[in-house]
Formats: structure tokens, sequence, C-alpha cells
């Protein structure tokens, strides 16, 4: 039997406890409940099958649309205990006679979900009581479910479902309520339609659930009623109202996803196309998608949403099981080939796609994701680099620097991955003689390393000389570069500067500036190679009597700083920053440099706002503490790194419980969809605070000259159900396999009988009906214009069910039949043993995408 499924566990009758899950139950027939030794399972044929049409809100109880149902008249004599409805509220009260003829209130009123039997109707009122024994009152209609099985969509004959996410409209009006703290992530459950209704369930989204009703107060609060169950009795209750804006209707059984078949990777891989979404509001660049496979970005593009291009092996499976495919809503052919589907995604809109932080585009904002795992996971592996200058006049530097390293290792050690390095640099005004080369003589390097004693030993043996480089322009920048190159890929690094000069110069006077070449040393830095910088200028230099060496020093230190923090901003867009502004502004504070001198009369110069230490610092007369300021200035850098890490999480790191029930939205807003600043800032609210929504969009089925379709069709299974298929499948392939025509026409007969019987019932054609129309009301798409998923795959597509009964087959195509469904027993066997899946968190069900030609061939 062909199901639609759901997982489901027992429940309160308080309705305190939540029993469902994502999913659909069963499509079996609700044949009802054993109640008190009595089998209540007929019901009024005028309800058995309430057909609704969910975009006009009009049901059919025949063959004309009604707004209201409450004015019908069961077609079946009501009798005692023959009709179980139920309460659609709490708290609707009961009459001990109909109102219409003096009736007046008897004292008690109805819970919601409450089980009831009709003994009596008369127009828009009903008898009930609470059990077989006999009447209690009268009640609206209105206030009842009178039909114990979901609301059968009026064009596709199947249930209709609720798919619980997060929906907004296009104008851009958002009540911040409902995507606020923990309602972004949830769904509230009501017990009743009305605005007052108290809230009785708190649920994660995602959820896939049966509707049973629609109200709507004219007012703009508008609820769907929804049960996790297929059919409603004692043990399978409604579960409450839930919101509309929390709400995609579903009426089909049928998904998406790209088509992984090697050959159709290959394909798409080599034409350059990928499988994508549009906006609904995207017309212009639709034609050109259909006519080329190119075209704008959509809603869900770029090459990792495409297996065809992020898998060069074609090795990978099928689309993993956290993401919901893209539910078909509805479809339109487009020629012969094409087709146009009404889908959707759900997805969390990234800030790239709202144009909320400047220059932060898709590409920066997906590298972002995948680096920020990789510093979240490296972030307590230290590496510091010291920068030594060892010109004359330097020569207690070494000492300072090793005590600073014990002290940095005693505070951090125990909680970090601790590693020092060293570049020793001469950068006085004598030249090395003319045949030695210039970066031996006057720079040294010693690579980062855990080994303390061999650090500290290599420092102490570095002794200040009057040295220098021929090129008088150099000599600091390029230790720092080689101090840069040290740096450790996705680790927390510090580049800690000691000087006493600025590059050399042949002007004595250096004419107040430092000639560091800025942007050659900046280059190459950002996120996965960032570093915090210390610098500090010491009281050192000779016959420096009017400071000029010492201010030249300082001030080259803060171009270095700034320069530095310019290179790692241009590279992140501003995103820690971004996601630490607790303005509220929606864009990242420029740092701004700030300096003071202390009471000790150390001046020091630093980035205010911003998210990576920068410092230079300049020496009073004395360097006396210099070693604990610098073990002082590293925490800071310890502590801004965690921050910093904060930042960039708070922008590309979803924490929520839903997370991975998602994708990203990459598409610009605000550049595809012309919104209004209005509109822009609800885009923006829910990129800042991760909301997930479900963006309504149009997926392309195929491009008209490729050999292979873009997307194909799936069905989402419960593990039990698709065991069950398996099972049914695999018998049916031994039938075959015995060689036995009439016996395995037998069981090819029973097999499509009961996928019949689960979604039309007893009461279908059978003369008329062929396999092809069974496959398409199973998913609910036979009164849809679509390109047929088995228009080529099935190969008993136009045997009518009849032939099968009266054992009427071609044997040649038996024959295929028995190969094809052979080979599709082994495939989705394959499917069911990689566990791709989508399972609930903290629950055994797991669901599977099965694609139909699987299934039906």
């Amino acid at each position: 039997m062909l199901t639609f499924s759901s997982s489901t566990k027992v429940r309160s009758a308080v309705l305190s406890v939540r029993t469902i899950r994502i999913g659909v139950v069963s499509l079996a027939l609700f044949v009802g409940t054993i109640v008190r030794g009595q089998n209540f399972q007929r019901l009024p044929e005028t309800w058995t099958s309430v057909r609704y049409d969910h975009n006009t809100h009009e049901y059919y109880f025949d063959k004309n649309p009604k707004k209201d149902y409450a004015a019908e008249k069961s077609s079946t004599k009501v009798t005692q205990s023959a009709w179980l409805v139920f309460s659609d509220r709490e708290g609707t009260e009961l009459f001990n006679k109909h109102p219409g003829k003096g009736g007046e209130p008897i004292g008690r009123r109805l819970r919601f979900g409450e089980l009831l039997y009709v003994y009596a109707e008369a127009g828009r009122w009903m008898q009930v009581g609470k059990n077989d024994s006999g009447p209690e009152g009268w009640c609206k209609k209105d206030d009842l479910v009178l039909w114990s099985r979901p609301l059968n969509d009026q064009l596709t004959g199947i249930e209709l479902k609720a798919f619980l996410i997060n929906r907004i409209t296009a104008d851009g009006k958002l009540d911040k309520r409902e995507y606020d703290g923990d309602l972004k992530q949830r769904y509230e459950v009501f017990d009743g339609p009305d605005p007052g209704a108290k809230v009785i369930g708190n649920e994660l989204l995602y959820d896939v659930l049966y509707i049973y009703k629609h109200s709507d107060d004219g007012k703009g609060g508008e609820r769907w009623l929804v049960s996790g169950y297929h059919g409603l009795g004692p043990a399978t209750p409604l579960l409450g109202w839930v919101n509309k804006t929390k709400v995609k209707v579903w009426a089909t059984r049928l998904c998406l996803e790209p088509n992984f078949d090697d050959a159709a990777r290959l394909e798409r891989r080599d034409r350059g196309i990928r499988a994508k979404l549009y906006p609904l509001l995207q017309q212009d660049q639709t034609e050109e998608y259909l006519k080329s496979g190119k075209g704008e970005k959509g809603l869900v593009d770029g090459a990792g949403r495409d297996p065809a291009f992020h898998d060069d092996q074609l090795s990978s499976t099928r689309m993993d099981g956290k993401l919901f495919r893209y539910p078909v809503l509805g479809a339109t052919m487009i020629g012969t080939d094409n087709c146009q589907f009404y889908t959707g995604v759900s997805a969390r809109m990234n800030v790239a796609a709202t144009g909320s932080l400047e220059g932060f585009n898709e590409e920066v904002y997906l590298q972002a994701r995948k680096e920020y795992e990789a510093l979240k996971e490296r972030k307590d592996k230290v590496g510091v680099v010291f920068v030594i200058e060892g010109s004359a006049g330097m020569q207690g530097v070494p000492d300072i620097v090793k005590r600073a390293i014990q002290s940095i290792r005693g505070q951090h050690g125990g909680e970090k991955v601790m590693r020092f390095g060293a570049v020793y640099y001469r950068n006085e005004f004598a030249h090395l003689p003319a045949d030695e080369d210039p970066e031996t003589g006057y720079l040294e390097v010693l690579p980062l390393s855990d080994d303390v004693a061999k650090v500290l030993g290599w420092i102490g043996k570095r002794s200040a000389q009057n040295w220098g480089d021929h090129n008088d322009q150099r000599a600091a920048h390029l230790a720092l570069q080689r101090g840069l190159a040290l740096l450790q890929r996705y680790e927390t690094n510090v580049i800690v500067h000691i000087a006493a000069r600025p590059d050399n110069t042949e002007d004595p006077t250096f004419g107040g500036k430092t000639l560091v070449d800025l942007v050659e040393l900046g280059r190459g830095l950002g996120l996965g190679y960032s570093a915090h910088y210390l610098g500090y200028v010491l009281p050192a230099v000779e016959h420096d009597t009017v400071n000029f060496v010492r201010a030249a020093a300082y001030e080259g230190q803060r171009q270095v700083m700034s320069e530095l923090a310019v290179a790692l901003n241009n590279q992140l867009k501003g995103l820690a920053q971004f996601g630490l502004d607790v303005t509220g502004k929606g864009r990242a504070i420029a740092p701004e440099e700030i300096e003071v001198t202390g009471s000790d009369g150390w001046k020091v110069s630093s980035l205010d706002g911003f998210y990576f230490v920068m410092k230079a610092h300049l020496l009073p007369t004395t360097a006396s503490a210099l070693d604990t300021r610098i073990a002082n200035d590293v925490s800071e850098c310890l502590a801004m790194s965690q921050r910093t890490l904060d930042g960039i999480g708070a922008v590309v790191e979803d924490e929520s419980f839903v997370s991975d029930r998602t994708t990203d939205i990459t598409f610009s807003v605000s550049e595809l969809l012309g919104l209004s600043p209005e509109a822009r800032s609800t885009y923006d609210h829910l990129a800042r605070h991760k909301v997930h929504i479900y963006q309504d969009a149009r997926t392309y089925y195929r491009v008209a000259d490729l050999q292979q379709p873009i997307f194909r069709y799936v069905l989402f299974y419960r593990d039990l159900d698709f065991e069950r298929e398996i099972a049914e499948l695999q018998r049916l392939v031994t039938s075959l396999a015995g060689h036995n025509a009439d016996d395995s026409v037998e069981k090819l007969a029973q097999l499509w009988q009961a996928r019949a019987e689960s979604t039309l019932g007893t009461n279908y054609d059978k003369q008329k009906t062929t396999l092809a129309d069974i496959q398409e009301k199973l998913m609910g798409i036979h009164k849809i214009s679509m390109v047929k998923p088995f228009r080529d795959a099935s190969i008993l597509a136009d045997i009518q069910f009849k032939d099968l009964m009266d054992r009427k087959i071609d044997r040649k195509k038996l024959g295929d039949y028995q190969k094809a469904a052979e080979a599709n027993l082994e495939k989705l066997k394959a499917i069911k043993s990689q566990g791709v899946s989508y399972t609930i968190p903290g629950k055994d069900s797991k669901f599977y995408w099965v694609p139909v030609e699987y299934l039906f061939n």
C-alpha cells in the first residue's frame, strides 16, 4: 500500500504533550474506532469525504462550491451512536433545546477536541452527547468538526497538509512577535480560532500535519485546525489551531530534487546549467533560463547547491536527509518538454541576501561559513610571533621577551596549545659587506614551536649589533612579512613587534615618516590568516636627543596597525563587527583610532571598536615591566579572538533546533524583487535573527535541448512504509522469477489493488482506470498540467486495472516489467541502506525521499 507517512507517539488527552513530528500519516481509509463495545464506522454520506478549495475557502459536498457548510444536512438518517463529531474549540456552550425553539444554556461547555455522538440535526444546529447513553444538548455545527478525515483538496483529491514554516508577505509587512525569540523557530497551537484562544502548544517548525478546518475572523486573523492523524477518534485527537502565517498548504505528495543520475550531472556540468529556483516575481529571467539554461542567480544557487558541480568523481549519494525537498504545489506545461512548478524552498535569509552588510556577497558568506567551522575547531591553538629589532642599543630585549613568553605560557598553557616563534632583525645605518646576502645578514627566523626551552634558548643567543640592510627602506617591513608568514591558518595568532627605529632612510630626521610598504604588508591577510598586532617602541635609540627616531618608529607602528586592520576588514567585509553590532542599525561601526597616555607615561594608540586587538605603544624613558605588559596584552588578544569568533558566528551560524532542516536563500532581495525600504527592513530582520522562512518560488523541470531532466520526482516516505514497499516488491519479484505467469499477474494485481484502494477507496472504475491513472492519483497530480514522471518510465502505464484482474497482459511486457522491477528493487534497497534520510531529533523515525520510477515500474 502506498502511504505518505508520519511518525506518531502517545499523547495525553489534554494535549499537553506533543505527539507528532514531521511527516504525514498513512493514507489508509479511516475505519472508525471501537468505543464501549460498539463500532462507529458509519458516517453520513455527505460528510465522508469533504472537498475543499484552500485558495477560495469553498467547500464541496457535491459539484457546487459553498462558502458555508453549516446548513448542509446529512444524506443518511442520523441515528443514535452512528455519527462521531469533534468540538473544534474550547468553551462551546450547550443548550437544552434548539435555541430557535426556546433553548437555554445547560451550564456545560465543551472542551477542545471533545469527541461527541450525534443524535439529531436541525439546520445549523446539532444535538450531541458525550457518550452513547443519550443526548446532552444542542450546539452550532460551526463549532464542530463533522468529518473524521482531513479535508480533501478539490483539485487533486488528496488530503490537505499543513507544512509548518514561517511565511512572510511580499509587501514586507511583519508581525515581529511571530518571528522573534523562541517563536522564530516554533509555531503556537491554540484551543480555538478566535484571537482570545489559549495557547496549548509550542512546537518546532517543519512539521507536516493534516488540515481539518479553516477560520478567518475577517481582521487578518486566519487559522487552520490540524491534527497529526489521518483519522480522528478517541486515540487520534485534534492537535489545535495554528496561525496562517506559519502554514503552507500542500495538496499533493510529490517533491522535486535535482536529478542525481550520473548522465544528468555530467550533462549539466558540461553545459554549465544548474538546477535552481527562481522567486515568483522574477519573470524576466525565466525565458532566458529556459532557452539556454543560464540566467541570474535564483533562490538556491551556486556550485555548492547542485551535485553536478561539487563532486568531480560523481560518487556522492543523493541529497542528504536534512533538507526538505521542494514540495509540488502546482505546475504548468511549457511546450512539450519543459515544465514550470509552483513550489518553494524552506530556508533562512543570510545577510548577503539582504544588503544589510555592505560588500558582503554570497561567495564571501559561503566561504565564511566554511572557515568559521575551522576557526571554531582550532581556536585554542595559539601562535605568538615576536618580531624583534636587534640593532644597537637593544641588548636587553631578548631577556624581556623570554620573561614575557614564560608569563604567557604560565597564564594560558593549561587551557591553550601555546607555540612561539620569532623574527630577529637589525635595522641600523651601517651596511653589510657587499658580498654578504642581506637577509641572512640582518634577518633571522625561528619557526613556531611548542618546545619552550628551544625557543628561549634561541632568543637568548641573539645579540644586538650596529648592522643593517643595503636597501635602507625595508628592514622592519621584511621582518614583519616574515612574521606574518609564520601564521597558522585558523589558529589564534598574535604578532608582537618590539622596535626602537622605523625602517631606514637616508634622511636623518626621517621626515617624520616611516617608509614601510604598508600595502604589501597586509596582502594575504583575512579570515583564516588573521592576527592581532601589538607594537612597542623602546627608549633605546642613541643620539636621538629630540626623539625624531622614536616618534617615527611609533608612527610607523600606528600605520602598520591601521593597514593590517584595513586588510582584515576588507577580507571579512565587516562580518565580525556586524555580528557584534548592538546598535540595531544593521551595519558595522567603523573602528576609530584613539590615543591615551597613562599615569605611568606609556602612550598607547589603539583601534577602538575593532574585532582584533591593534595597539602601538610608545614607552617612557624606561622599559621596566614591559614583559608584564606584553603578557597582559596577549591575554586581551585571546579574549578578543573568542569575541570575534562569536561575532562571525552570529552571522553565519544558526544554533537553533531547526538549523539542519533548511538551506540558505542567497539571492539579493532588494535587487531582484525591488522591495520597498520597509520590506528590506523586514528581510534584514529575518537575516539578523536567523528566522527560518518559506519562500515561494518557481522550479523548472527541464531545458528543452537537454537529454536529461534537470529535476526528478520523489515521494516522501516513512521508514516503516518504505520497508513495506520494498517487501511487497520483493514478493512480486520472487513471483515473477517463478515463471508462473498467471501467479505473477495475480500478485501484480494484488499490489496495484492495494495501491489504488489506499487513496481511491473501493469505489473506482476498475473497467477504465489504468495503472497510470492510479499512479497520478497517488501523488495528486492527475489534474495538474505537468510533464508526467511516468511518460517513459512505466512499462505498464497504459494497462487497465481490469486487464490485470482478468489476467490479460502481454507476456513480453510482463518480462520487461520483471527486469525493471528487479533493477528497481536493488535501487530501493540501496536508498534504504545508505542511510540518506530525514531523522527527527530525539526520535527513532526516519523518512526517505524515493524517486517515483523506482516505486512504480
